[in-house]
């Protein structure tokens, strides 16, 4: 996972399946507008998907299941869409 070099994101320690990779300070500005943009655009977007799926579910009177998987596929999906 790539963070950027922001206090709030300590290096966290123990890890076993995932590796934080931090981006370098001078670049931490340059993120500025895809942190405003992209991701309040990603965020619409799956909500507005994960609603549909419930809502097809209800229409179609059948119990809403969403898994891990299932969400990994919608964020996928919607971050194609977004960017």
């Amino acid at each position: 996972i790539f963070v950027d070099s922001f206090p709030s994101h300590p290096e966290v320690k123990n890890l076993k399946s995932i590796e934080l990779a931090f981006f370098p300070s001078c670049l931490s500005s340059k993120f500025i507008a895809m942190k405003q943009g992209v991701i309040k655009s990603l965020k619409i977007k799956y909500r507005h998907c994960l609603i549909k799926k419930f809502l097809s579910s209800v229409e179609g009177s059948k119990e809403f299941t969403f898994s891990l998987l299932d969400a990994v596929d919608t964020l996928h999906l919607c971050w194609r869409a977004v960017t």
